[in-house]
């Protein structure tokens, strides 16, 4: 068999062929860096360029068309729930502040290539620099909407959400808030070694350098605090304050005054809280200059996140410059060092409507230029759940891909990126009339998540429909099947003589170590076998895995790629006979490896593990006897037996004794839960293996050598 990949990228379908036997014989792509590599790792395959100037009746007929349909650069400061970091460093264990001011889950992070860039200009930024095809949350003549950088003007206004958490889990009182603000301003801590004291005695304390007319407002806000005053100099007094958890709460800010912030955990305070905060930052750092309120500072994180807490507690527009200074100065003589810094301002008064204004829940900033810039640079972008949206530098921007799209904004049908969908089913049809049917056999398509949701559904209704139509022009496919219901994460669609089947995988399944969900749609254009090949396997079971807690995320996939369910057991409950902590297992994800505990995972039936989630093949979570048991035979510990019901426990099955240990679980039908080992199993009754995890579970180690 032949592929052919349209948005090539560096390969991966290529690659993918590669293992299943299928030549790929040309490819479609149009960055530079990813054709080098594809021309390194396949010199026999031809590049075809851009999609636009290709013909899908005067290129190599395939048996398979594969395909999947810009950004920012590397340093870009996205808004996460753990503080302001870099997008090339963004994965998908972080939360990133929505357009909606929620804390939203990245569902995948991504090199996208090297790409041409514009830099925007507005009030309260510096400047953001990002593809031209990037949107970006723009009030314009009074509404609300998604705009391209390329097609921003001025009298725009860009969108700087203000955070809608009030949460303070950690019951921070007034006076550490206003402490914690002051740290941030000039305080600096101590937790190193004490001399001459055992290891592991250190100091935990907080400095703070008082200027002398500001003592006694210091000393009204430390509360019932212990602290110490050493004598004045010239300028100041230094206080100290020997407190652990004032200490820990001051380090999670940062060390040294180029690394400082205020850290999502005090953004999402209550506004009232939030004020101690930002009333002991300006106390330290603060001045009134005529009607403006500033501050400064060298971190220019600490300056983003002064704007936001500005935003919150207040409800006014805010600015912000960088002044650039020389590396070295004269001081009384001395030769100092010196650094760029952030001036951050905000109106004591009302700001006038004409400009910036804050409706509330958004500051709404005025564009002050648009210009492109000369150079190419490598970009990044993320995918996040729920609002399809983030923030860069407090400034709410779009995912890139188009069908990650949520409400009215650009999908399948306007989006520029995603009419490439529609360019790659022209190529498909051309072929198709130019071999009568024959070539290509099959189409296989990869997208983000999002896809189900994008224009609330009708976007990937467009893509079945389109792909339907291959074979059989004006067909008719039915949306979901309730209203307002969303897609299934799987599903297929039989017609006469062809099929699609769509199904999200994710990567961690895969070998690869990140939670990475894709949907992989595949189209057969020559028989109803599309379902057969996403959803059997020689190696994969059929079985679906168990819904989880709710969360607001991506779909599931309809089945790991294991074939179902697979446990991870904790090695206290594999091979301690006490000390036992928590409930010894997880789903889906393995225990960290260390030095004392022998972890284990199980898996699925029909996959390589010893215990199986569901023991039929039926596709009914709530079928089936819950665990299958497997029985060592001998003294071989790797010859094992499938059996219905446990194997009977020996006296040989000891450690030491030329057989295997088993051990076996109480299994809890009421909650799920499992506790072992156990000495003695539980009594056997009529309803094991007749569902609801009523069957005890047995276990049994195997050696490896």
């Amino acid at each position: 068999m032949k592929l052919g990949s349209l948005f090539s990228g560096s390969g991966g379908f290529e690659l993918a062929g590669l293992v299943s036997g299928i030549v790929p014989v040309w490819a479609s792509e149009i960055e530079p860096y990813p054709i080098k590599v594809t021309s390194l790792r396949l010199p026999e395959m031809k590049h075809l360029g851009n999609i636009l100037g290709i013909n899908g009746a005067e290129i190599e007929p395939v048996d398979v068309i594969t395909f999947g349909s810009p950004c920012f650069p590397a340093g870009t400061l996205i808004n996460t729930a753990s503080g302001y970091k870099p997008i090339e460093d963004i994965t998908v264990t972080d939360r990133v502040l929505s357009h909606t001011g929620e804390w939203r889950q990245v569902l995948c992070s991504q090199y996208t290539g090297t790409k041409s860039l514009m830099r925007l200009k507005a009030m309260g930024i510096h400047h953001i620099d990002a593809t031209p095809d990037h949107l970006f949350y723009v009030m314009r003549n009074g509404k609300a909407q998604w705009v391209a950088l390329k097609d921003m003007q001025r009298g725009d206004r860009v969108c700087a959400p203000i955070v809608k958490a009030c949460d303070n889990p950690m019951n921070l009182t007034h006076e550490e808030c206003w402490l914690i603000g002051r740290f941030i301003a000039d305080g600096y801590t101590r937790s190193e070694q004490r001399p001459d004291r055992p290891i592991g005695s250190t100091y935990s304390t907080v400095v703070y350098c008082i200027g002398n007319e500001k003592e006694d407002d210091f000393e009204s806000h430390i509360g019932q605090l212990k602290y110490g005053k050493s004598e004045k100099t010239r300028n100041a007094t230094k206080y100290t304050i020997s407190s652990h958890r004032l200490l820990q709460l001051c380090e999670a800010c940062g060390k040294g005054a180029g690394n400082k912030s205020m850290p999502p955990f005090l953004l999402n305070l209550p506004t009232d809280l939030l004020k101690s905060v930002l009333d002991g930052y300006l106390s330290g750092d603060g001045c009134k200059i005529k009607n403006y309120f500033q501050c400064t500072t060298i971190s220019e994180q600490l300056a983003l996140s002064l704007a936001q807490a500005i935003a919150k507690v207040y409800h006014k527009p805010f600015r912000m410059y960088k002044t650039d200074v020389p590396e070295t100065k004269v001081i009384e003589g001395r030769i100092v060092k010196q650094q760029p810094f952030w001036i951050i301002r905000y109106k004591s008064g009302e700001a006038s409507r004409d400009q910036a204004y804050c409706d509330g829940c958004n500051v709404w900033l005025p564009v002050r230029s648009v210009e492109e810039l000369p150079d190419k640079k490598p970009v990044y972008d993320i995918t996040v759940a729920i609002d399809h949206s983030f923030c860069v530098c407090n400034i709410a921007v779009h995912n890139c891909q188009d069908l990650s799209v949520a409400g009215k904004q650009a999908g399948i049908h306007d989006g520029q990126r995603s009419n490439l969908f529609f360019e790659a089913v022209r190529v498909i049809k051309e072929m198709r009339d130019a071999t009568n049917g024959k070539h290509p056999r099959f189409a296989v398509w990869e997208n983000v998540p999002g896809a189900f949701s994008s224009n609330k559904g009708a976007d990937f209704l467009a893509v079945l429909q389109a792909l339907c139509e291959v074979k059989e022009p004006g067909v008719h496919v039915p949306g979901p099947a309730r209203e307002r219901a969303k897609w299934l994460p799987a599903g297929c669609i039989v017609g006469d003589g062809y099929s699609v089947a769509w199904r999200v995988y994710d990567a961690q399944y895969w070998g690869v170590p990140q939670r990475r969900k894709r949907i992989y749609l595949v189209a057969d254009f020559g028989s109803e076998r599309a379902g057969e090949i996403l959803f059997k396997s020689e190696s994969v079971s059929g079985h679906s895995a168990e819904s989880g807690k709710a969360r607001e995320s991506a779909a599931a996939d309809a089945e790991g790629s294991s074939g179902g369910s697979c446990f991870s057991l904790q090695g206290h409950v594999i091979d301690r006979e006490s000390g036992q902590n928590g409930r010894g297992w997880t789903e889906g994800a393995a225990y960290t490896l260390d030095a004392t505990d022998r972890n284990a995972v199980v898996y699925p039936e029909g996959s390589i593990g010893t215990i199986c989630a569901r023991a039929d093949s039926g596709p009914c979570i709530d079928r089936g006897q819950p665990f299958i048991c497997y029985a060592p035979n001998g003294t071989n510990c790797s010859d094992y037996e499938e059996a219905a019901v446990s194997a009977t426990l020996h006296t040989k099955y000891h450690y030491g004794s030329g057989g295997d240990a088993a051990l076996v679980f109480e299994n809890h039908s009421q909650d799920s839960r499992y506790t072992g080992p156990v000495d003695v199993s539980q009594t056997v009754s009529a309803t094991f293996g007749t569902g609801g995890n009523n069957t005890p579970i047995v276990v049994t180690e195997e050696s490896h050598e």
